[in-house]
């Protein structure tokens, strides 16, 4: 460890703090970590922050609005507008994205924009320059 904390030292710094910490962890450097994050918090059952929403043990799906109209299993979702037909496997879909009639999502990543009708993603970090643009597909690693 010191190859870690000793060049801080030796640049002046006098202390160096941590934060104790006993639940999970995990390293969400890349997208597709986060997304195994997530899924390993839906496979314990949480515990999951304050105010996340509501976790449908049956769906494993964590919500803050209940999935109405589209079929959704295994995900975290955020305030999104999700049409009728949609179908969402093993996916995080942030606050404010919309996700389109028949579009169909497994292991993705859908941090903003707008999934158009019957789009095909897998496997992808999803992402749009503007809230309201179509998203842009990147590879998860």
């Amino acid at each position: 460890m010191s190859h870690l904390w000793q060049p801080l030292l030796d640049d002046g710094r006098e202390e160096i703090g941590f934060v104790r910490h006993e639940g999970p962890f995990a390293d969400l450097g890349r997208p597709g970590d986060f997304l195994d994050a997530s899924l390993e918090a839906l496979d314990r059952g949480g515990p999951f922050p304050e105010n996340s929403g509501d976790f449908d043990e049956g769906l494993r799906v964590l919500s803050r609005e209940p999935p109405a109209g589209f079929d959704a299993a295994d995900c975290v979702l955020g305030r999104v507008a999700v049409a009728p037909g949609a179908r969402i496997r093993r996916c995080v879909v942030w606050d404010g994205v919309s996700v389109g009639s028949g579009a169909r999502l497994a292991d993705c990543v859908v941090a903003r924009g707008r999934v158009p009708d019957g789009a095909h993603h897998d496997k992808a970090l999803l992402w749009a320059a503007a809230a309201d643009g179509d998203v842009a597909t990147f590879p998860l690693v």
